[in-house]
């Protein structure tokens, strides 16, 4: 598997720190409260968007009021926005960003659409294209799993 996006870096650590710190791990609750306050580990799937945010809520463009005292814990999921440096895409993400471009590219070639629909449809098609083509360009293996030593 590889990841792509400003937020590669930040979502490998987290990987990493989870795999070492929690995985497999049977965890009290006093670790379960501090595994949930790990800003590390602030990450949050978004297939739809077809992405993973890793949430750092000074950087978050889902949370234009970042400068209070207290930020949002969590993102707005319905605001993402394409510049977020939270942002890291994985190939899942990317599969399921080709069956959706190639879903949009059957619906354009049905001459049944009307033009201004299928307008909006070519510019979600495009859309998804650049975020395939800049993924291929740009992704980086993940780390392999640690092996267990039990």
């Amino acid at each position: 598997m590889a990841v792509s996006g400003p937020a590669a870096p930040r979502f490998l650590r987290a990987v990493t720190e989870f795999q070492t710190t929690y995985e497999g791990a049977a965890l009290s609750a006093r670790q379960h409260k501090d595994l949930l306050n790990n800003p590390h580990l602030q990450v949050f799937d978004h297939p739809h968007a077809f992405l993973t945010c890793n949430y750092d809520p000074l950087k978050a463009l889902c949370n234009p009021d970042h400068t209070t005292p207290a930020p949002s814990r969590t993102p707005s999921h319905d605001r993402c926005h394409r510049a977020c440096a939270n942002i890291a895409r994985t190939d899942r993400h990317i599969d399921l960003a080709r069956a959706e471009s190639e879903l949009l590219a059957a619906e354009i070639s049905d001459n049944a659409v009307p033009l201004p629909i299928r307008r909006r449809l070519q510019q979600r098609q495009t859309a998804l294209v650049s975020i395939i083509t800049q993924h291929e360009a740009t992704s980086r293996p993940t780390p392999p799993p640690p092996v267990s030593t039990t």
